[in-house]
């Protein structure tokens, strides 16, 4: 954070790993009562953290949603997808970048492979989709 200018433009992206290591962990810990109140927390952390480091620095901050490209971890992160676009819409300081569906298949279920690099990362075809959302945002 110390090399971002004032006043720059950010984007952040909390990693699918966070949502498969950490959440579950701390659920299977019993930290949490269950997956959708450490999602819950998770999500709050993040986005205090997110609006502090903007405000510190006046950014105009973009948020990524996390990508859905593993089979066994799509579940869990659509739901934090859900809880992360509520919370980032309802920031002052936070943009999201509202393109989380278009990464799934039409019915929902399995990730785009039209985005699809090796399995377990994006191909970088999806930019332009970002870009769509960027603008977006910028003229909301």
């Amino acid at each position: 954070m110390e090399s971002i200018e004032d006043g720059s433009m950010v984007i952040f992206n909390f990693g699918e790993i966070d949502c498969r290591e950490g959440i579950l962990t701390a659920v299977a810990q019993n930290k949490y009562q269950d997956l959708d109140q450490g999602i819950d927390a998770s999500v709050s952390i993040y986005v205090e953290m997110l609006e502090e480091q903007t405000l510190s620095k006046n950014l105009i901050t973009f948020v990524h949603p996390i990508v859905p490209v593993l089979d066994p971890t799509r579940p869990t992160v659509k739901r934090f997808n859900q809880r992360l676009r509520k919370k980032i819409k309802s920031s002052k300081y936070l943009k999201y970048l509202d393109f989380f569906d278009e990464l799934l298949s039409k019915d929902g279920q399995n990730f785009n492979e039209a985005y699809a690099l090796d399995g377990t990362h994006m191909s970088p075809k999806y930019l332009p989709k970002m870009e769509e959302s960027i603008n977006r945002a910028l003229a909301e």
